[in-house]
């Protein structure tokens, strides 16, 4: 301590100024201290107050002036920067200023000390001067360390991107792996490379303008996904973004804080799924193949930059490309139309080995026309994905065109195979839906259009008779000598007779006039015709003199002469139905006539109409007086024979003409427009029979056919639900079948009506006919609720003749599994051997009718059937 002068000083004053003095020490937050280095160089400590036994909690029996002492509580590192701390204030004179960690009975604590030393006479320098423990505050400094520490660590060696920004759009600060992020080697590149974060970083720049109305809103925002630019590489990616905003004390916004995550790959993975669902949605709902493979085009092409993309297909004549939006028409040029050999390249060694391959020496001088092409618009490599279908024949490949010679990795690989098997999906669905249009429209023995697209055509030829105001005729020609074909030379000679007919019918009309078969031998002509000076007339006479020569079938000559009825439009009749009826009576008056001739329909050949007037005026009768009656045929379980349900069929027990089959009555019935009340009564008496039999069958599935007049009336589906729901015995199992022409006029409507129907009859089952031999559409199947599809008779029995089997056995496998997945009932109509029981089971179909299942039976026989256990074939 500094001495005090007390030289001339009154007691009074001199204990005033020890009070004072002892009050400081005392009260004082620290220690006061004299320190002192003599002109030899040793130190000593002269006076220390009790404050630093407070501080340091020392015991009583320690001297606070114990300098070595002190200096032994130092850690060891310490000391040295102690000592030199006070030389270099003594050889200066300037003010000391020090702080250092002591080990004292509290723990560790840290001190410092401050004082202004001074020289005395005798050359020693002394320091008077304070002692204050700073401990809480270096552990507080120390801790900010640790987490500043901690912080940047984590800044600079996470993973993710972490930034900061300011409110004017400019990048503060920067972590390591963002500026990897963005293809710079340090942050202070990609700081420097982004002035703007509007422009130079947001690829929508409104996605900035977006982010800072959130957090300027929120405080925060998280998960903001965005699209930015990879500022070193000029390329782009899609990142997710998480910030907050750092603000003052007054509240204003110092800078956001945030990190960056690149998800591109789990966004691409995202949108690769959600566009191969729309893929196959698009197959699914039969939508164009144009559009599924500009589809899959697209899909390639978005996945990653600088990709263009064809689908290639092969065909008989050469490579065909069935879409390439984006390749240059000069690329093109050089793969349409030509053998793949003549392509070469990864093009024709995939289509060769049926394995991906990648072609990159496109630079050579002596290469192919296509390589020349792609070096002239830029391309460095290609890849060629084969497209194969499930019997690993190749169909085609998905050609991938790259400006990068290295683009193709292995992710990008896998995406391009993956679409090309759902390209192959897509191009057998096509196939298959070739073959069930060519089936629904098509005969299948003849390769003419049949009943179904001759009706599409001759509306056609009269919508544009009547838009050039001129005529049109419709020939309806039947085979004379035909049934004795078949009687005397069998089924088959038959079969050949009527393709060798098609052929010359073919060869004998206008490239403007359709050929169709009607059914069983009898073909339709359609001769549109005005100024070109032809007639019907001259066309009957071509076909007569063409069928007129003799052919030949399994070595021996046969005729096949026709009879041929005219109908003129519009003189005849203005729809399809009047006209082929009034060419369907001329025939028969040509036939009449002494057959092999033609003849025009005209009034006078109403005798033939008239007795259809007669057998409908009967029937009529027949009807009122309950003169109709069932029989059943047995619906059987094709795995163990059983009987599970049956089909009601309509008889008609004529007083004169003895029993008559629907084939009889029912044309005459659907021209009356007796239809409806004809399904009505079948309907009332299949459920009074049910009825009848007390329950005993219970168990079966009673389905009968509900025409298509039925279908087509007005609020049908109210007024038969009406009638089913008040009429319908308890327990029994109903099934209504439609059949495909039903549909053909308004399929949404008869939808409608079939669902007002089931909302009446909620147990009732609906069947779908003929399903796949007439306007059969997936379509139709999403639109109407039915249960069960019948595939068509004339597919089982093509099962039986080795030729077509080969045919119509993908078809049949196709509907059963068609009605597998739509958990739909499959039943096969026409079942008549064992060999189409055993084909039908392996290909699927479970249920089946037919001859092999015994005749048509009557109500009591059918019950005597059912009520034995009965089993089939037996």
């Amino acid at each position: 301590m500094t001495p005090v002068d007390t030289t001339g000083s009154s007691p009074s004053l001199l204990t005033a100024d020890a009070q004072l003095l002892r009050d400081l020490t005392t009260t004082i937050p620290g220690a006061i201290f004299r320190f002192r280095r003599d002109a030899d160089g040793e130190f000593h400590i002269e006076s220390m107050s009790e404050g630093l036994r407070r501080i340091t909690g020392v015991p009583d029996n320690i001297d606070l002036t114990d300098l070595r002492g002190w200096i032994s509580r130092i850690p060891l590192e310490h000391v040295e920067p102690y000592l030199q701390s006070i030389d270099a204030s003594a050889r200066s004179l300037t003010p000391w200023s020090h702080e250092w960690p002591i080990d004292v009975p509290k723990g560790r604590i840290w001190l410092q000390g401050l004082s202004q030393p001074h020289q005395a006479d005798d050359g020693s320098v002394i320091w008077n001067g304070l002692l204050l423990d700073v401990t809480r505050r270096k552990r507080a400094e120390e801790e900010r360390m640790r987490v500043e520490t901690d912080y940047r660590s984590i800044f600079e060696n996470t993973t993710e991107g972490i930034f900061r920004s300011s409110p004017d759009g400019r990048l503060l600060d920067a972590n390591a792996p963002l500026a990897r992020m963005h293809g710079f080697s340090t942050k202070e590149e990609l700081l420097e490379a982004v002035n703007d974060l509007a422009k130079d970083y947001y690829v929508h720049p409104e996605d900035r303008t977006t982010i800072l109305e959130v957090l300027n809103r929120d405080g925060h925002v998280e998960g903001f996904e965005a699209e930015v630019y990879r500022i070193g590489t000029g390329g782009r990616f899609r990142q997710q973004e998480n910030a907050r905003v750092i603000r003052d004390a007054a509240g204003e916004v110092l800078y956001y804080q945030g990190t960056v995550r690149d998800v591109t790959e789990e966004y691409q993975a995202h949108r690769l799924a959600s566009r191969r669902a729309e893929i196959l949605e698009l197959i699914a709902r039969d939508a164009p193949l144009e559009s599924v493979l500009k589809q899959v085009i697209r899909v390639v092409e978005e996945y990653r930059e600088g990709y263009t993309v064809a689908v290639v297909l092969q065909r008989q004549v050469g490579l065909e490309i069935a879409a390439a939006p984006n390749l240059p028409s000069r690329c093109c040029h050089t793969i349409d139309c030509r053998a793949p050999e003549e392509v070469g390249g990864a093009i024709a060694a995939a289509i060769a080995s049926g394995g991906i391959r990648l072609q990159t020496d496109v630079g050579r001088v002596d290469d192919s026309p296509l390589q020349i092409s792609m070096r002239e618009v830029g391309f460095s490599a290609l890849l060629a994905t084969p497209i194969k279908d499930s019997e690993g024949t190749v169909l085609g490949l998905l050609a991938a065109f790259s400006t990068v010679v290295n683009a193709f990795g292995d992710d990008v690989r896998g995406v391009l195979r993956e679409l090309a098997q759902i390209t192959a999906i897509a191009l057998e669905q096509q196939r298959l839906a070739a073959r069930l249009f060519e089936q629904a429209h098509f005969d299948a023995l003849t390769g003419l259009p049949n009943r179904v697209l001759m009706e599409d055509r001759m509306n056609q030829v009269m919508r544009e008779a009547r838009r050039r105001g001129c005529s049109a005729a419709i020939m309806l020609l039947d085979l004379d000598e035909f049934k004795l074909v078949n009687d005397t030379l069998g089924h088959d000679a038959g079969d050949a007779l009527l393709q060798q007919v098609s052929v010359r019918l073919r060869a004998c009309v206008r490239q403007s006039d359709t050929v169709a078969r009607f059914g069983g031998d009898e073909f339709v002509l359609i001769q549109p015709f005005g100024d070109d000076g032809d007639d019907p007339r001259g066309g009957a006479e071509r076909v007569l003199e063409t069928l007129n020569e003799p052919f030949l079938i399994d070595g021996r000559q046969v005729s096949a002469r026709p009879s041929i009825g005219i109908a003129l439009y519009p003189q005849d009749g203005h729809t399809v139905a009047q006209l082929i009826r009034a060419a369907d009576t001329a025939m028969y008056v040509a036939k009449q006539g002494g057959k092999n001739q033609y003849r025009f329909f005209d009034e006078s050949m109403n005798l033939a109409v008239n007795e259809r007037l007669r057998l409908e005026r009967e029937l009529r009768d027949a009807l009122q007086a309950g003169l109709l009656s069932l029989c059943f045929q047995p619906r059987v379980s094709l795995q163990d024979g059983s009987i599970a349900g049956a089909e009601a069929l309509l008889r008609w027990q004529h007083p004169e003409r003895g029993l008559l089959m629907p084939a009889d009555f029912l044309p005459v019935a659907e021209q009356a427009g007796l239809m409806p009340e004809l399904d009505r009564h079948v309907l009332a008496l299949v459920m009074r029979q049910f009825a009848a039999w007390s329950g005993t069958a219970a168990a079966l599935t009673f389905s009968m056919q509900l025409s298509a007049e039925t279908l087509a009336r007005r609020n049908v589906g109210d007024e038969l639900g009406a009638f089913i729901a008040e009429s319908c015995p308890t327990g029994m199992l109903l099934e209504l079948e439609i059949t495909e022409s039903a549909l053909l006029q308004d399929a949404d409507r008869a939808a409608g009506e079939l669902e007002a129907l089931r909302k009446h009859c909620p147990d009732l089952r609906l069947a779908l006919g003929g399903f796949g031999a007439g306007y059969s559409s997936l379509r139709n199947l999403a639109k109407l609720p039915i249960e069960t599809l019948k595939i068509d008779r004339s597919f089982v029995a093509d099962l039986g003749q080795a030729d077509k089997r080969r045919i119509v056995e993908p078809i049949i496998r196709a509907i059963c599994d068609l009605g597998s997945s739509l958990s739909l009932w499959v039943v096969a109509d026409g079942v008549e051997t064992a060999e189409q029981q055993r084909r039908l089971l392996a290909l699927g179909c479970d249920r089946g009718q037919g001859l092999l299942f015994e005749q048509q039976e009557s109500p009591a026989d059918f019950q005597s059937l059912f009520e034995s256990g009965a089993t089939f074939p037996r």
